[in-house]
This record gives C-alpha cells, structure tokens and sequence, in this order.
C-alpha cells in the first residue's frame, strides 16, 4: 500500500522543477520521491518532459553561425564538412534543424543523396564509355558490387568480357 497522498505543495514543486528543467530521476532524488511517483505526478498535471528550448550543446553556435549553417546546409553542402566546420555530431545538427523547423534533406523534394548521384555517375560511365570497374571505382568511389546491382536494377546491359579467348582455342585440325 501507498505511502499516502501527495500533497498540493509536492506536485506543484514537482512541476515547478521539471519546468525548471531538471530531470525526472533528480527530481525524485531532490524530493525523496520515487521516479515513478515524479512521472505520476506530470502525467496528472499534463505536464511533459519534452524540452521546448534548443538543447546547449547549440548555444555555443551564435545567431549569426547557426544562420549560416543552415544556409550553407540548404546550399547542399555536405554534411561531414559542415559537422567539421562547427564542431557538431550528426543528432546535434538534426535537432538544430528540427528546433528551427528545417525539413533534413531526406525529406526535402527533389532530393537525391551524393550516394545516389554517385551511383547514377557510375552506370552512366559503365554504359557510355568503355571505363573499367576499377577505373569506375575509381572516380565515383562505387564498389563494384554495388555497381552490378544497380546495372541489373536499372536494366543496363552488360558488356561482353574484353578478354580474347581465341587464343586459347586450339584449331580443329582436319
């Protein structure tokens, strides 16, 4: 059995100090509650756990960076140089995004990847020039594997081996 009812002071402190934005387990830990009594406790008041605000790790971006950074993100520039250039990890630049309302990429219409631009390069070559695999790899980064796949997806059709085998056939005498 329970250890009573929670006083009208306790729930509005509970409330007051997540708002505040601690978490719901030093919260509990503050008010000698259970974690479950602190989750129990914003559930009835409708409060949610859900931070409104940017997170810190973007406060160190100003104004002016954060505004540039989404420019040069919308420009296509690409991820791993913008995440190098201001010193952020993949989930930080996505909820940046998401807390300015900025669609990802992926989601963007029209949208095709660089892997994907890399790949239609690659059976382009394959099909337009007389390129090796290797030499395919070589200046779109496309393994050959991938390659193959994307040639019988796509319906290209496949080269004849350029190896003369003619050599190796020993004439019928007769």
């Amino acid at each position: 059995m329970g250890r009573g009812a929670l006083s009208d002071d306790k729930k509005a402190d509970v409330v007051q100090m997540i708002q505040a934005g601690m978490g719901a387990k030093a919260v509990a830990v503050e008010l000698e509650l259970a974690v479950s009594t602190v989750y129990k406790v914003l559930t009835e008041s409708g409060v949610s756990l859900v931070k409104q605000y940017a997170p810190t790790s973007f406060k160190k971006l100003s104004d002016e960076e954060i505004s540039e950074f989404v420019g040069r993100y919308l420009e296509m520039e690409p991820i791993m140089k913008l995440l190098d250039a201001y010193n952020l990890t993949h989930t930080q630049m996505y909820q940046l995004l998401a807390h300015l309302g900025v669609e990802p990429r992926t989601k963007q219409s029209g949208h095709v990847s660089a892997r994907m631009k890399a790949r239609d390069h690659a059976v382009d070559l394959y099909a337009n020039t007389d390129l090796t695999l290797v030499e395919i790899f070589a200046e779109t980064g496309v393994h050959q594997p991938t390659l193959n796949r994307e040639i019988r997806l796509r319906g290209v059709p496949l080269r004849k081996p350029r190896l003369d085998y003619s050599s190796l056939v020993t004439p019928d005498p007769e």
